[in-house]
């Protein structure tokens, strides 16, 4: 619009000079310079018209074709900068924790080398030797107790998952392998790789046993004890909690054997034990059937 305007402003002020010429107003110089500057607005004016055409006609079918062939190579080439990130990223096989880093950023690894050290924690791993006496005895799937050391006061259960059928030939025993789950804490697994655990295996000949329930047992005393709700010798109406100290056995799914002063038919508490203290008036608010005593 601008080149159009300015067009016509000196069209129509070279027709006033022709007139003002044509009465020897102006000079021949005058009338060329204006002449001038009209044919320099025309000349503008088809420049933008002809701009004008070529933005309402769109880029034309080469043009099109060179962009889209440059958008080819440039895909090529960002795909090939992907495939070699692909090829120089290590993905670890498995989810877990990362115990220890062999490498430091922007290092350059050999083929085969090692970049970190992983666990995986979710399930946990026990190896034991087991004498060649006893090996014989135990059974793929068999639950045992698990006692760590770490975790005072609390009995785990493990899984026998693999017997070794290779033994040590000087101590003659053989690798058991027991996988027990973890418990994934905000802080991290509570079972961490290389903690000692203490295994308690069922071996031996068969022997009549007292069996409790797994959470009868409170435990960070001195000894294991067993709470057994009894009248109280003062008023027989009330319940009392009485503490027996046991000695802890095999475990057998959700029972576990135990040396005591246990007899047939005792109650024993199997919530809110931690809590308790010798003589403690307790209230049974429900009941368990529970065989204590098996062959």
């Amino acid at each position: 619009l601008n080149a159009k305007a300015g067009r016509a402003f000196h069209e129509s002020r070279l027709r006033r000079v022709q007139k003002l010429r044509e009465n020897s107003t102006l000079t021949e110089e005058d009338l060329q310079a204006v002449s001038m500057a009209t044919d320099q607005a025309g000349q503008a004016y088809a420049e933008a018209e002809a701009a004008w055409k070529l933005v309402e006609a769109g880029p034309r079918k080469e043009q099109i074709a060179q962009a889209e062939a440059r958008l080819a190579v440039q895909q090529e080439v960002v795909n090939g900068i992907l495939d070699q990130l692909e090829k120089h990223t290590i993905k670890a096989p498995f989810d877990g924790y990362v115990t220890q880093e062999f490498t430091e950023v922007g290092q350059w690894l050999a083929r085969g080398a090692n970049v970190v050290r992983v666990a995986e924690l979710d399930y946990v791993g026990i190896e034991v030797m087991v004498l060649e006496n006893y090996i014989s005895e135990l059974e793929l799937g068999e639950i045992v107790r698990v006692e760590v050391p770490a975790i005072p006061g609390k009995i785990f259960e493990g899984k026998i998952a693999l017997i070794v059928p290779q033994g040590d030939a000087r101590s003659r025993s053989f690798p058991v392998k027991l996988f027990m789950k973890n418990e994934i804490l905000p802080s991290g697994p509570l079972f961490k790789s290389g903690m000692f655990a203490r295994v308690n295996l069922a071996v031996g000949k068969s022997t009549s046993a007292t069996l409790v329930p797994k959470d009868a047992i409170v435990l960070g005393g001195q000894s294991p004890l067993i709470f057994v709700v009894a009248p109280d010798p003062k008023d027989e109406k009330k319940l009392i909690a009485h503490p027996r100290v046991v000695e802890l056995g095999v475990s057998d799914g959700g029972l576990i054997a135990v040396k005591g002063n246990l007899q047939l038919g005792d109650k024993v508490v199997v919530q809110g034990n931690e809590r308790l203290i010798p003589m403690s008036p307790v209230q049974i608010t429900g009941e368990i059937d529970t065989v204590v005593h098996s062959e």
